[in-house]
Parts: C-alpha cells; sequence; structure tokens
C-alpha cells in the first residue's frame, strides 16, 4: 500500500511539473498574460496583450533561474527577446524588440486563474471550419462559437479545472444542451480535445488563438435598415507576393434601389486584375485580410468598420479599421462636419483627454503623454469615427497616437453627452431623438 501510495504521489507530482505555469502582469505600461511550460532546461509558452488579443509565441532556456526567451508571430518572425528572473512565484526582467532597442521592464506574477477574453479559430473533425469566442474568469468559462458555413451563434458554458482540462457544453436556443467539449489548455493557449453530440461518437477538435474578431465568414445579416450580407473574395498568391482574402458587405432590402446599387459598388473590392497590376517587388512576401463590422443599422443610419491585417516582413504583423457611416435615405456619406457644430470638436477634444486618463487609470499617469506620444489630443474632419445606436466613437489604429502595444484606443461617448454639439439638422439625432 505505501508502494502504491509513493508512486500516486510520485504521477502527481510529475503532473504538475508538466503543467503550464500560467502569469499576469504588465510589460512596461501594458497588461499581458502569458503561459509558458518548461521541459528539463527548456522553455516554451505564448503570451498575450490584453488590449488586441494576439498570442505570440516565446522559447528559450534556463539555467539557476535566469531565463532567455525568444519571441515570434505566427509566421515565425522574430518580434522580440526576453531577459530576466523566476523568483517564486514572480517572473521579472526585460524585454527588447530587437537587440539594440532600449529595455523594457516586465513584471508578470504566478496567476493560476486568470481572466481574459480571446478568439479562436480551428476545425471539428478536421474538416468543419468553427470560429470561437471565449472568455475565462477563474474556473469559468462563457462564450460562443458557430460554423462557418451556417454562421449561427451557439451558446458555450463551461469549467477549467486545475490541471487545465476543461468542460464546454453548448446548448440550443431553447436551452436544452446538445454537444460538449472536452479537451486540454496548452502553454500557447490553443485549444484541443474531442467534441459529442449526447451519446454520440467523440471527434476530435483543435482550435488556436485568431488575429482577428469572430466574424462569420459565409453571411453577416444584421436586419435593421437593411439588410447585409457577406461576400468573399480571394487573390491566391498575386504574382507570388500575396495572399489575400477579403469579407466585403452588400445590402438588399433598401426601398430605394438606386441608392442600394450605388452603396453597394462602393463597398466592392479590388478586382483580380487590379491587384495583378500592383508592385510587389518592394516586400519578400505579403500576407492580407479583410472583413467587416456592422456597427450600426438603424432608423436609416449605418455605419459599417472595414478591418484590415497585413504582414509584410516587418518586425510584426499590422492591423487597423477604416469606418464609413451613410444615412440610406439619400445614400450620402456621413463626416463629422455632417454631425457636430463648427468648433465642436476642440472641446469634445478635451473631454475626450479625461475619457483616455480614466480608461488607463490602473496605470496611474500623471499626464496625457503617459499614455500617448503627445501631450494633447487632437480631433479634427478626418478623425476616424464610428457611429452605434447609443453613441459615437473616435477609433485610433495602433502607431497613430500611441505605442503598438497599446492596440487600438478607442473613446466613446454617449449621445447624451454629445447632444449639444450634434447639429439640430444631422441625420444622426434620429437615433436618438425619437
Amino acid at each position: 500500500m505505501k508502494a502504491l501510495s509513493f508512486i500516486g504521489s510520485l504521477l502527481l507530482a510529475i503532473a504538475a511539473i508538466a503543467q503550464p505555469t500560467q502569469y499576469s502582469g504588465k510589460i512596461g505600461k501594458y497588461p499581458v498574460h502569458m503561459r509558458i511550460e518548461q521541459k528539463g532546461n527548456k522553455i516554451q509558452g505564448g503570451y498575450v496583450y490584453d488590449k488586441h488579443g494576439l498570442v505570440l509565441l516565446i522559447s528559450g532556456t534556463t539555467a539557476k533561474g535566469n531565463v532567455v526567451l525568444s519571441e515570434r508571430d505566427e509566421t515565425g518572425y522574430s518580434t522580440g527577446t526576453f531577459s530576466g528572473k523566476i523568483t517564486g512565484n514572480d517572473f521579472t526582467g526585460s524585454w527588447k524588440p530587437y537587440p539594440k532597442a532600449p529595455p523594457t521592464a516586465f513584471k508578470l506574477t504566478k496567476d493560476i486563474g486568470g481572466s481574459y477574453t480571446l478568439n479562436y479559430v480551428g476545425a471539428i473533425n478536421n474538416k468543419y471550419r468553427v470560429q470561437m469566442k471565449l472568455t475565462r474568469k477563474g474556473s469559468e468559462l462563457s462564450g460562443m462559437y458557430y460554423y462557418e458555413k451556417q454562421g449561427i451563434d451557439i451558446p458555450l458554458r463551461g469549467t477549467m479545472n486545475p490541471d487545465e482540462s476543461f468542460t464546454l457544453d453548448e446548448f440550443t436556443v431553447d436551452g436544452e444542451l446538445q454537444g460538449t467539449f472536452v479537451g486540454k489548455l496548452a502553454a500557447d493557449f490553443s485549444l484541443s480535445g474531442t467534441w459529442s453530440k449526447p451519446g454520440g461518437t467523440p471527434m476530435p477538435f483543435n482550435v488556436k488563438v485568431s488575429r482577428k474578431q469572430v466574424q462569420r465568414d459565409k453571411e453577416y445579416i444584421d436586419k435593421g435598415s437593411a439588410e447585409v450580407f457577406a461576400r468573399v473574395i480571394t487573390y491566391p498568391d498575386a504574382k507570388g507576393k500575396i495572399a489575400q482574402t477579403v469579407l466585403y458587405p452588400q445590402l438588399r432590402g433598401l426601398k430605394d434601389i438606386t441608392i442600394q446599387q450605388k452603396l453597394n459598388k462602393l463597398f466592392l473590392p479590388p478586382t483580380h486584375s487590379e491587384i495583378q497590376d500592383i508592385d510587389f517587388s518592394y516586400c519578400k512576401e505579403f500576407e492580407s485580410e479583410r472583413w467587416f463590422t456592422v456597427r450600426c443599422n438603424s432608423d436609416s443610419i449605418i455605419s459599417i468598420e472595414f478591418n484590415w491585417y497585413e504582414y509584410s516582413c516587418g518586425a510584426h504583423p499590422n492591423h487597423g479599421a477604416n469606418v464609413s457611416t451613410y444615412d440610406l435615405r439619400n445614400g450620402q456619406e456621413l463626416h463629422l462636419p455632417l454631425i457636430l457644430k463648427p468648433g465642436a470638436l476642440k472641446s469634445i477634444a478635451k473631454l475626450a483627454e479625461k475619457k483616455i486618463l480614466q480608461q488607463y487609470a490602473d496605470f496611474n499617469p500623471t499626464k496625457l503623454n503617459d499614455i500617448l506620444f503627445e501631450e494633447t489630443l487632437t480631433l479634427n474632419d478626418s478623425t476616424c469615427f464610428i457611429v452605434h445606436k447609443d453613441g459615437l466613437t473616435f477609433h485610433y489604429d495602433p502607431y497613430e497616437i500611441a505605442p503598438y502595444a497599446a492596440g487600438d484606443i478607442d473613446i466613446e461617448f454617449l449621445w447624451s453627452e454629445l447632444d449639444e454639439f450634434v447639429l439640430p439638422e444631422s441625420p444622426v439625432r434620429r437615433l436618438y431623438k425619437k
């Protein structure tokens, strides 16, 4: 019996050593979650900036508590190096994006549970493509997923166990159990295991963290002022340089067919021949994706965010967004001068500065350039903005006003906060003045 007890204890100890360790903390000012798995003196895993949810892979070695980790993106391109020490529950040291860059201090603390939300893409049974959005809060899991060919949200609820095995149940719209994922969380945040219907045969599944938001590739329907649906066009390996997929919107159901045709033409992506005419000699390779998100489709106002992702052999991929907002009653594109009174942006910028300081209060900033590149925020007629039913958001891509690690910066206003600045005749008043 003592021998059996010893063997059981030994197996538990081995399992504990093999299990990835999770940390949370900050690299400089930016919150991250990191998972590392140690086998002998070798370490591997991944970490994610909380702001933009992109996992970067890490691998390296440890000796006498000293740790050196190389960082790379999903294409295998080197994006940085960690040098530090693991002491007790803390992993501290410095990070550099390239060898001659000034070091940025980091401090991470062991975090058994952790709270984060990530987007995933992958497949069930190696053929049924799925996309998933999952939130972890300690041992609790929740979210949704859908099959790309169907585009119907399926709710998920489940539990993460201490050994980081998990169970995720999926439900019908009536709340009935219709399937279960059982699997394991890996060091790079990926999920794998089996999926099965109640009483059915288990099928393997694997999903990895996605760089983009969960978005239906088959059909995006948001019935408000118009019905919006998605079409996909792929430019396969043009001139051996570019692999590009574009998900673009089209409208149907508008009473004025002329306006519908006009907007659908504006939303069309480049043709294959136009892509072939682009000079790609400046880059070794080029990867690009385009997709969209409907931000508002109500009271004959439609606001569509056109998202993009590109990788062209730089230090890391880049992403961003452009937004177009239209009055569907006349087909007019709405720019800020058609929404806000003259001179309003100067006053709104002061309010926006306060909102940014509030958003980043955890960093204890004393002035705006503790967060941004500049000491003041300037809004002008060309500043990217998003109209939604409840208000207006000013949007900045990475590098526009802050470092890449800060991710997207969105400054949200409710219509009640902006009412005094909105033109009396502006079409957006239909959204909140009933």
